[in-house]
């Protein structure tokens, strides 16, 4: 079995348009759960407006297929990425569980 990875990336709306990307993925986001390999899928936004995506796949294969030929990447540029002030940032991690099972591993 492999491990899993962790995805973390996050973007930076343009002034104003927050609402429109949040609105736009409400009906993405859905589908990349019934992905293969999507444990986890969440998107959050920090005070400054800031979206963050934590992302936890079964394994790199997963996340790669999701990065690479995902269903809702036409409609993701098409739709989101003009509303952005520059590309997403993307860092995956290989998780270090530690500490209490339930609370040190995403």
């Amino acid at each position: 079995m492999t491990d899993p990875v962790i995805v973390i990336a996050t973007a930076t709306p343009l002034p104003g348009r927050a609402a429109e990307i949040v609105d736009a993925l409400g009906r993405l986001i859905p589908r990349v759960h019934a992905e293969p390999g999507c444990l986890l899928y969440t998107l959050n936004q920090a005070e400054s407006g800031q979206l963050v995506f934590i992302e936890k796949w079964a394994s790199q294969a997963d996340a790669d297929r999701h990065a690479s030929s995902s269903a809702i990447m036409p409609e993701l540029i098409e739709q989101v990425l003009p509303l952005l002030v520059g590309p997403p940032v993307v860092v995956a991690h290989s998780a270090l569980p530690m500490g209490e099972a339930v609370k040190g591993t995403l």
